[in-house]
């Protein structure tokens, strides 16, 4: 969790000099590991574009293995883009009933990751 909270101070500019690249860099580092955390993150990243190049399937591919690992944060997102079709086939359905019911719920939620959900 620790490269997590790094990255998000980086990507913040909160402590140290703000460096997208940098908080990535870290993200992907914990994705590649298997931290939910990284991988919603790595997510956010691409879907906004943000030390990255903005591109929605590579979000909802990120956003799909947290949200497969219990990240309520991934499930919101990931159901977000099915709702409006972006980086995922359009279907209204599968963003409430095949995503969030069938997952179980995120219970750990650190303060410092917790930017508000795109």
């Amino acid at each position: 969790m620790a490269m997590i909270y790094l990255g998000v101070l980086y990507l913040d500019g909160r402590g140290v000099k703000g460096d997208a690249a940098e908080a990535v860099r870290l993200f992907r580092a914990a994705a590649v590991q298997g931290n939910d955390f990284g991988q919603y993150w790595i997510g956010r990243v691409h879907a906004e574009g943000v030390g990255v190049a903005k591109d929605a399937s590579e979000a909802a591919r990120w956003y799909r293995l947290s949200a497969d690992r219990g990240n309520s944060r991934a499930q919101n997102n990931l159901a977000a883009l099915y709702l409006r079709g972006e980086g995922v086939a359009k279907d209204p359905a599968r963003r409430s009933a095949g995503i969030a019911s069938r997952r179980k719920p995120d219970r750990r939620s650190p303060s410092a990751v917790s930017r508000a959900s795109i």
